[in-house]
């Protein structure tokens, strides 16, 4: 998708909906044409309620339970956890999203750990104890290569300090700072 990305939503439509069209004749072409009997269970089996003289299926009420339930998972996915902030961001700011994972990959292709016993000049490395970004290790790792670097380890936090707990983080900075 991301080559047809870039010609716009029209056309990324037509393939996602072109790829769904080939999968369904694979499909059809490995499995054949004729329908699979659906054996319904017992206990979903009869009817769930009758409106005057029509009944309503204990299958297809469970069925719409179903599709409901999934909806509202699609629905809490999306607005509580954080792959539903990264969807929505993808969804708004496509750019700054695709600029962070262009960092990211140059972030993990380039191993600089041997540079970094190069550096001689006094340094402060600070990093969330549950950061998941650049994990506790790296910056230990860091710490072991960088000459009289301080290493300070913020409890309960992850990879932006400087934006949950900004006070803190910068008297740190200008502490260290006003020290060497």
């Amino acid at each position: 998708l991301r080559t047809v990305h870039k010609y716009g939503h029209v056309p990324e439509l037509l393939f996602t909906f072109g790829l769904a069209y080939l999968i369904e004749e694979t499909v059809k072409v490995v499995w054949g044409l004729p329908a699979v009997p659906l054996r319904v269970p017992e206990f979903l089996d009869g009817p769930l309620f009758t409106l005057f003289s029509t009944s309503f299926p204990k299958l297809r009420g469970f069925m719409m339970l179903m599709a409901l339930a999934m909806l509202l998972s699609v629905y809490l996915l999306l607005t509580r956890t954080r792959i539903g902030l990264v969807i929505q961001a993808a969804l708004t700011h496509p750019q700054t999203v695709e600029a962070f994972c262009e960092q990211a990959e140059a972030c993990a292709a380039h191993m600089a750990l041997e540079e970094v016993a190069e550096i001689d000049v006094p340094t402060l490395i600070t990093v969330g104890d549950t950061d998941m970004l650049t994990p506790p290790a790296h910056a230990r790792a860091l710490h072991e290569r960088v000459r009289g670097s301080v290493l300070h380890v913020w409890p309960e936090m992850g990879h932006a300090p400087f934006w949950e707990i900004p006070d803190l983080f910068n008297r740190l900075n200008r502490e260290f700072l006003e020290a060497h």
